[in-house]
């Protein structure tokens, strides 16, 4: 009798140690499969994340339009309150809607493409008047940049990363400097940088909206600046050297490209060898080895290596999404590597004309 219960106080104690493994190994594996929250509801109140940051991480894009929409109305407020806040390019953009309302031509500037600001101006200054109109506008497409952008940004670094980078391009200082000075510009890089997604996304992930992108954007660049229509020429064609498909993107450039050439009469006066860019001295020369361009252009170059390094020598390896590690082997990145170390190198390349108008 004695070693039958023993015997069963045994069996019972195995049972017992059986269970608690066994109750060991659930709770490992709902840990793994980030279950924990569930089971210990505690663990969720030992978050040191303030509630407001917690809030912009869940919603990274909401919290971008807020911070966007901040931006421009300090924009606007500092154009309004303060009187000739605007630069004088202001007055340049008055007499291209001069132009596009088919007023007298005054001779004092050349002929700009019609959404230079042109057409764009114009309801500004039809429902707010010439001095508030002008002021709007310039608010407004100041910040055209920034739904390109995260675009571009979100394919390459996700939402929260993407959205982090849209933020941090509005402390840009040349680009802000750009609201005083003209925006006209803005607005064109805005049409590149919706180029290079459509560029990214008809390559990876062919879709009607990658075609209509590239398709689209490629006359937006030419009616809209002349500035950015010269980037274009070295970055859509570096940009469509890097990338695979090369057929597919060719279509979409040929027909894009088709389309910017009806804006080729405004860009008669401005071409190389043409009276109005015809200054004295050197066509090309360096900047001064002083110039802070050098130093940017280091930079540039050190990064675009490093990038390359990992997404072109490497072989993609399994990775956890959204690390640091995942950034450097995302292969889309290898076109912003190029793009940044061929324009590193004409950064610090200056034309003739500037020279010129210095020397005058």
């Amino acid at each position: 009798m004695t070693e039958s219960t023993e015997i069963a106080k045994g069996a019972n104690h195995g049972r017992k140690h059986s269970q608690v493994a066994v109750a060991g190994r659930e709770e490992r594996r709902s840990y793994a499969q980030g279950e924990y929250g569930k089971t210990f509801p505690r663990s969720e109140a030992r978050s040191t994340v303030p509630k407001g940051l917690a809030w912009i991480r869940t919603h990274p894009g909401t919290s971008l339009i807020v911070f966007l929409l901040a931006i421009a109305g300090v924009r606007l407020g500092l154009a309004i309150t303060y009187a000739g806040y605007l630069g004088v390019d202001t007055g340049a953009y008055l007499l291209g809607v001069n132009e596009v309302w088919g007023g007298e031509p005054t001779g004092t500037s050349f002929s700009r493409p019609p959404l230079a600001p042109g057409f764009l101006m114009v309801p500004f200054l039809e429902v707010f008047g010439g001095y508030l109109g002008a002021n709007i506008y310039a608010a407004v497409f100041s910040m055209s940049i920034f739904p390109s952008f995260y675009l571009l940004a979100q394919r390459l670094l996700g939402k929260g990363w993407g959205a982090i980078a849209t933020a941090a391009l509005a402390f840009d200082l040349p680009l802000a400097e750009m609201f005083v000075t003209g925006v006209v510009p803005i607005t064109g890089f805005a049409a590149l940088a919706l180029v290079l997604w459509g560029l990214l996304k008809t390559a990876y992930n062919p879709s009607i909206t990658g075609y209509l992108a590239v398709i689209v954007g490629l006359p937006l660049i030419a009616f809209t600046n002349q500035t950015t229509l010269g980037l274009a020429f070295v970055t859509v064609p570096l940009a469509w050297l890097i990338l695979p498909e090369k057929r597919r993107l060719f279509y979409a450039l040929g027909l894009g490209t088709l389309v910017a050439l009806s804006a080729f009469p405004w860009y008669v006066d401005v071409l190389p060898g043409a009276d109005r860019v015809s200054y004295p001295g050197a066509l090309v020369y360096l900047n001064p080895w002083w110039s802070s361009q050098w130093i940017q252009a280091l930079g540039g170059v050190i990064v675009a290596a490093t990038v390359c390094r990992f997404t072109v020598s490497r072989e993609p390896r399994p990775v956890v999404a959204g690390t640091v590690w995942h950034l450097i082997v995302n292969h889309e990145l290898r076109v912003v590597a190029g793009l940044l170390l061929a324009h590193s190198v004409l950064n610090v390349l200056l034309s003739h004309d500037e020279r010129g108008g210095h020397q005058q």
